[in-house]
C-alpha cells in the first residue's frame, strides 16, 4: 500500500498493528507492507544458512524498514547511504548508495580481505 499522507499511513500502521498473526513494515515511511509473521527477511536469511549448513556469520545489506528484522538479527551490517536514517543508526557500517553501486563495491572490497 502506499499512501503519501504520514498521519494516515500512521493511522492505518496503527491499526494493523493490533492484528495478530502479520508482520507489518515498510520500505519507505510511505508505504506499507504485511505478510506473515513467519515471512521476514531474517527468518529466511537464517533458512538459507540451515539448508546450506553453513556460517550465520553473514553480512546483510539494507535500505529500508523491511530491513530491521535483518539488522536486529545478523552481526555485520551494510546500510545503503541512500536508506533510512533508522537502519543507518543501527548499521555496523553506512555503504555508498544504490545508485553508485554501493552493494557490490562493499563486497569487492570485502572478497579482497
Amino acid at each position: 500500500m502506499f499512501v503519501h499522507d504520514e498521519q494516515k499511513i500512521n493511522q492505518i500502521k496503527h491499526w494493523l498493528d493490533q492484528i495478530e498473526g502479520i508482520n507489518v513494515t515498510s520500505s519507505s515511511w510511505w508505504n506499507i507492507e504485511v505478510t506473515s509473521m513467519n515471512a521476514n527477511k531474517a527468518l529466511m536469511v537464517k533458512r538459507v544458512i540451515e539448508i546450506l549448513h553453513t556460517s550465520d556469520d553473514v553480512y546483510v545489506f539494507g535500505d529500508g524498514y523491511n530491513d530491521m528484522s535483518l539488522f536486529k538479527d545478523y552481526k555485520h551490517t551494510r546500510a545503503m547511504s541512500n536508506g533510512v536514517n533508522a537502519l543507518k543508526q543501527i548499521a555496523e557500517k553506512v555503504i555508498d548508495s544504490n545508485d553508485n553501486h554501493g552493494v557490490a563495491k562493499e563486497i569487492i572490497d570485502l572478497v579482497k580481505d
